[in-house]
C-alpha cells in the first residue's frame, strides 16, 4: 500500500500534468444575466464571457481568439393572453453571439444571430418564436431584444418554420441590464484546485 507521502506526490504530479496538458486559458470566465422588458414580452438571458473579452473596452468579435462568448440560456414570457413562457432548445451555444460590447471592463451589449424556433405552446400567439439580441439604443442604452413570429410551410412530410423579419411583425423589448452573477474557473485553474483538494482529502483520510 502506498504511504501518505508517496500518494501526495502522485496527486500533485497528476494535477500538474493535467494542468500542463490543457491549453493556455484565461484565469476565469464571467457569467452575466440580462433582463429585457416590456411591453409585449419580457425575459432573461445568460451569457458566459471569457475574461479575455473584458480586458479592454470596445466591440469584441466572438471568434475565440482570444475572446469567446457562449449564450447559455434565454427564457421569454409573452404577455398577450393567453400568456406563454418558453425557453430556446438551441442553447447553450458558443456561436450564437456574433460580437459583444465592453464598457468599463464589463459586458454592455450583445449582437447575436437569430436563434429559434421555440415555443411553450406552438398553437398560441402565432408561435413558434425566434429571438435576437442587438447592441446599442433602447431605453437604457444597452440594446434591444427582437422577438420574431414564424412563417411556416410544408416541406414534404415536415413543417418548416422560419423567422418573419417583416418590421411590422417583430416585437421589441429593451435590455435593462447586464449583471455579473458569478465567475467560474477555467479548466487549467480547476485542475490545480481539484489536485489540491485531492491531496488534502487523502491526508485527512490517512490521518483519521
Amino acid at each position: 500500500m502506498l504511504d501518505t507521502t508517496t500518494m501526495q506526490r502522485l496527486l500533485r504530479g497528476a494535477a500538474l500534468a493535467g494542468a500542463l496538458a490543457l491549453p493556455a486559458l484565461p484565469a476565469q470566465a464571467a457569467i452575466y444575466s440580462s433582463a429585457f422588458d416590456p411591453v409585449d414580452f419580457f425575459g432573461v438571458a445568460t451569457f458566459d464571457v471569457d475574461d479575455a473579452c473584458l480586458t479592454s473596452d470596445g466591440t469584441k468579435p466572438n471568434d475565440g481568439a482570444p475572446c469567446s462568448v457562449t449564450w447559455l440560456s434565454a427564457t421569454v414570457t409573452i404577455t398577450d393572453a393567453p400568456s406563454t413562457t418558453f425557453s430556446f432548445p438551441q442553447l447553450p451555444s458558443p456561436t450564437a453571439v456574433v460580437d459583444i460590447l465592453v464598457s468599463g471592463g464589463e459586458l454592455a451589449g450583445v449582437d447575436s444571430s437569430i436563434i429559434g424556433p421555440a415555443s411553450g405552446d406552438p398553437g398560441a400567439n402565432q408561435g413558434p418564436w425566434f429571438l435576437q439580441y442587438q447592441s446599442g439604443g433602447g431605453e437604457f442604452g444597452l440594446g434591444r431584444v427582437l422577438l420574431f413570429p414564424s412563417v411556416c410551410f410544408s416541406e414534404g412530410e415536415s413543417v418548416v418554420c422560419l423567422p418573419n423579419t417583416n418590421p411590422d411583425a417583430v416585437s421589441t423589448a429593451d435590455v435593462e441590464n447586464f449583471t455579473r452573477v458569478s465567475a467560474v474557473p477555467e479548466p487549467a485553474t480547476l485542475a490545480l484546485m481539484l489536485g489540491g483538494l485531492g491531496v488534502g482529502w487523502w491526508a485527512r483520510r490517512r490521518k483519521a
